[in-house]
Formats: C-alpha cells, sequence, structure tokens
C-alpha cells in the first residue's frame, strides 16, 4: 500500500514540475511579446546612473521580507527595499532590475532592466507605463544628482 501512495506522490510531482514549466514557458513568451520598450540616448540610461539610484533605494528604503514561496512548510523570504515618489513605489531586490508599480492601486509598471552590466533599458507592457516609469526614473534620478 506504501508504495502505490509512494508511486502517486512522485507522478503527481511529476505532473506538477511539469505544469510549472509548460507555465512559466507560457508567461515568458507573453512577457517578452507584450514588452514595450522606450529607447533613449539619455545620460541617465547609463549604468552608473542606475547603480546611484539603486544604491539610493538599499540604504533609504524600507525594507519588507516577503514569503516569495508557493509552499507553505518552506519558505523563500526575498528581502525588498522600497521608496515612493510622485505615487510610484519604486523597488529593488537582488535583481538587476529596479520594479515600478502604482502606490495606490499596487499595480505593476514596469521595469528598469541592467543588461550586462553596460545598459539600462525600460521594460513595459504598454507605451503609457512605459512613460510612466522613464519619466519617474529620470526625475527622481535629476534629484539625486543635484
Amino acid at each position: 500500500m506504501k508504495k502505490i501512495f509512494f508511486a502517486l506522490y512522485v507522478f503527481m510531482l511529476v505532473i506538477a514540475s511539469n505544469l510549472k514549466a509548460e507555465q512559466y514557458s507560457i508567461n515568458s513568451k507573453i512577457a517578452v511579446s507584450c514588452s514595450f520598450e522606450i529607447k533613449s540616448d539619455s545620460t541617465y540610461f547609463q549604468a552608473k546612473y542606475f547603480d546611484l539610484l539603486r544604491s539610493y533605494i538599499l540604504q533609504n528604503g524600507k525594507v519588507e521580507n516577503v514569503n516569495a514561496s508557493s509552499r507553505l512548510d518552506k519558505p523563500i523570504y526575498v528581502e525588498y527595499h522600497i521608496i515612493s515618489f510622485k505615487g510610484v513605489d519604486l523597488i529593488v531586490d537582488n535583481s538587476d532590475r529596479i520594479y515600478f508599480n502604482d502606490s495606490k492601486q499596487k499595480l505593476h509598471l514596469g521595469n528598469i532592466l541592467m543588461e550586462n552590466k553596460k545598459s539600462v533599458r525600460v521594460e513595459s507592457n504598454n507605451e503609457s507605463d512605459s512613460k510612466i516609469v522613464y519619466n519617474t526614473y529620470c526625475e527622481i534620478l535629476k534629484k539625486l544628482s543635484k
């Protein structure tokens, strides 16, 4: 009887892992196909300015530890550092991106990504959100650079 339950358990784990992989694949394709990018010749889209803002958020942001695990028995905590600027939350974790969320509605607007430690770009699902991310990024860097 134990062997049957064990076999069912293993079977369910295999199915679950395949579903997660398929879901990730689908979500990745959707995110890539919906990505809207603003190309900019702004000096703020250099790596040093991205690092300046990221460091500022890490030093001055409110710290939140969030359980990112889907399993209740094995929590995985991610530490986020958050600042608010003109109605937008700027959020940093241990990745090479800065997340931008609407402060009131808690909607994700987009990201500023650091690629290959050299270039910085805006990523968002639509043009309107991309402009908000772009403008917020430039405005806060203008204040920090003074």
